[in-house]
């Protein structure tokens, strides 16, 4: 971004140049190479900018002057990765960097790298641990641009089911002799995490009377936060 300085000619005043520089010009500076240019500076990062401009014409006094280039921030969007953990784990961001979001609105060719001056990331969820399992909003803070102004957009913290095992009795304490009662056994829930109590809701044929072999299968659980 910059100024165009143009002087109206006519009869008497038919050309003039313009002099360009980011310090005050007057007719002791005017020439010096170091100070001014006839090409009006550029500027791309956001803020207040004064370009100085001095005027020469042939049988006219010089016209020194300013001008501010105003240059705001550039929209943004942030979008945040998406993360997933299974149930019992603490939510951890240690894998997630500045280069793991996608961004929409970059310039020219403007990168993360060149123009994110914050390695300092904080995540935040409403999710704590041994939360439910569901999806949750995951929203970011902390990424800082000169040149930027962020919006975020959240991404979703899925946290999975936890798989269990199931101990059933030893061999042994599997085999019956028969007796004409029902007669079987039953399985413990392993695996368990916090304070979670579990137990076997139902089987599938845990139980028979007849001799026979039969298999064992857990049906359904039991308990606060069983699945």
């Amino acid at each position: 971004h910059s100024i165009d300085v143009t002087a109206k000619t006519g009869k008497f005043l038919t050309k003039a140049t313009v002099y360009y520089g980011e310090i005050t010009i007057d007719k002791s500076n005017y020439l010096d190479e170091t100070v001014s240019s006839t090409t009006a500076p550029e500027f791309s990062n956001v803020g207040e900018h004064t370009v100085y401009y001095y005027v020469v014409c042939d049988n006219y006094e010089p016209v020194p002057g300013s001008a501010t280039v105003s240059i705001t921030k550039a929209p943004l969007t942030v979008i945040v990765p998406d993360k997933e953990i299974t149930y019992g784990e603490k939510a951890s961001w240690s894998d997630i960097t500045k280069e793991s979001f996608t961004y929409e609105g970059f310039l020219k060719n403007d990168t993360v790298d060149a123009v994110l001056n914050s390695n300092s990331i904080t995540l935040k969820t409403d999710y704590t641990r041994y939360g439910n399992v569901g999806t949750y909003p995951l929203t970011a803070v902390g990424l800082e641009s000169a040149n930027y102004e962020m919006t975020y957009q959240p991404g979703t913290l899925t946290v999975n089911p936890k798989a269990v095992t199931f101990a059933w009795p030893e061999e042994e304490e599997r085999s019956f002799s028969y007796n004409g009662n029902e007669q079987g056994i039953t399985a413990t829930v392993n695996g368990l995490v916090d304070t979670d109590v579990i137990t076997v809701g139902s089987y599938d044929t845990n139980k028979a009377t007849m001799a026979g072999n039969y298999t064992a299968t857990v049906k359904t659980l039991s308990g606060v936060k069983a699945g």
